[in-house]
């Protein structure tokens, strides 16, 4: 197997997980989420800690979006732990926010894999092919 087959395998394998995550959740999850307070104002970012009212299951650095009465800012999850999550927004909503949802795409994080997959598979790839067999090690 070559490295093209390789990364086109891949493609395939997180396109299948793309679907099994979309057919689970059926779009964008939304989660109630209050209690939230300023903890930090860092390079423009505003940075927030809220209590949700049950575990929200997102990768950290995943892109979300907040939605505080008819607003929505864009943002990232910084953290999570328990009940308590942790976020970096563009805006600042004030010092406490009384309850928001968050909006979060599962899918994002996978969808830009295979973006750089797709862009970098130039790139030399000695050191993967080794790691899967295709290559001998020195």
């Amino acid at each position: 197997m070559d490295k093209e087959s390789l990364i086109k395998e891949f493609i395939e394998a997180i396109e299948i997980e793309i679907k099994t995550i979309r057919k689970k959740n059926k779009g964008p999850i939304n989660y109630k989420i209050f209690d939230g307070e300023m903890t930090q104002v860092s390079r423009n970012k505003f940075v927030y800690t809220f209590t949700s009212e049950e575990p929200i299951e997102i990768e950290e650095d995943t892109p979300i979006q907040i939605k505080v009465g008819d607003k929505k800012i864009d943002g990232n999850i910084m953290a999570i732990s328990g009940l308590k999550i942790l976020i970096s927004i563009e805006e600042n909503i004030g010092h406490s926010v009384k309850q928001a949802i968050l909006i979060a795409d599962p899918t994002f994080l996978l969808r830009k894999l295979i973006e750089r997959l797709k862009t970098n598979h130039n790139l030399p790839a000695n050191l993967a092919m080794k790691v899967f067999g295709l290559l001998r090690v020195k």
